[in-house]
């Protein structure tokens, strides 16, 4: 379990945080004792989407998957696209364009549209419902996060190969989310990054 104040991990038994000093209550005794996820669940406070970030998520060696990066006022929750989900998902667009009559060029033209704008639904979605989208999804609030290392995407030349672009999402607890993305260098991202999460960003172009 973890301290409500500054995300250190304690025991159960712990009446203060080594930490920060906080005192443990006996709602967050209750409410950690309950979570098996290495992130704790904080109460649900302000629910406005800031950004929604495209990323990839390496699970092995050759096993490599989507994972939406959904930033909020004072967390992120990461939505994983698991293979079965996006079977899902194909089979019910596809229906939806077979439904609607459409020949075979605008209805793949249709499908390469929903795939490109997918992201777009968690913008609306409630966290709950995106938690129980997938087994991996997960909720993270800001105050366990000790640091958020982006590195901007670059374009390299023969001589000097694509350097990916990469975010690590490094936590209280001692674990790290490990993410790779194409996204280019900007200032509003940067500036997006350090006004939710301050000194914390480790921002490199």
């Amino acid at each position: 379990m973890f301290c409500t104040n500054c995300g250190t991990r304690i025991e159960s038994n712990q009446q203060f945080c080594t930490q920060c000093g906080a005192r443990v209550s006996s709602n967050a005794l209750n409410n950690n004792s309950n979570n098996t996820n290495f992130i704790n669940q904080p109460a649900q406070t302000s629910l406005n989407v800031v950004w929604i970030m495209t990323a990839q998520k390496k699970l092995s060696l050759l096993n490599i998957i989507t994972c939406y990066v959904i930033l909020y006022n004072d967390r992120l929750v990461l939505a994983h696209l698991s293979p079965e989900l996006q079977k899902a998902e194909n089979a019910k667009k596809s229906a939806e364009i077979k439904a609607s009559g459409i020949g075979f060029f605008k209805g793949s033209a249709e499908m390469m549209r929903y795939w490109a704008n997918y992201q777009d639904k968690y913008r609306t979605m409630p966290i709950p419902s995106i938690l129980a989208e997938d087994p991996m999804n997960a909720e993270i609030p800001y105050n366990m996060i000790s640091e958020l290392l982006f590195r901007a995407y670059t374009a390299g030349d023969e001589d000097d190969p694509d350097r990916g672009g990469v975010m690590h999402i490094s936590l209280s607890n001692g674990n790290v989310v490990k993410l790779k993305h194409t996204i280019s260098h900007s200032n509003s991202i940067k500036a997006t990054l350090e006004s939710l999460l301050g000194f914390r960003v480790k921002y490199k172009k």
